[in-house]
């Protein structure tokens, strides 16, 4: 059990530091940089415990967590009035 936390800390800590640079590249509102890495985490995380359950294909995790960042990035959007 701590290895897979281990793995999904790691998993979004990498994932965090590259939706921070994709966000940053686009030239976003400085208020939003926090959140798009923590979006990218929870998101890249999501799919890498769906994977790692082997209930869904690859195909399936990642439809499910883009599905995931979608309504989170829409609330947090409307949160952040941008």
């Amino acid at each position: 059990m701590f290895d897979i936390a281990l793995l999904v800390f790691k998993d979004a800590c990498f994932a965090a530091a590259a939706g921070l640079g994709f966000a940053y590249a686009c030239m976003p509102p400085k208020k939003t940089l926090a959140f798009s890495a923590l979006l990218a985490a929870v998101a890249h995380s999501c799919r890498f415990l769906l994977i790692q359950s082997q209930i869904f294909s690859i195909a399936a995790a990642t439809l499910f967590a883009s599905f995931l960042i979608g309504v989170l990035g829409m609330l947090c959007a409307k949160r952040l009035k941008v």
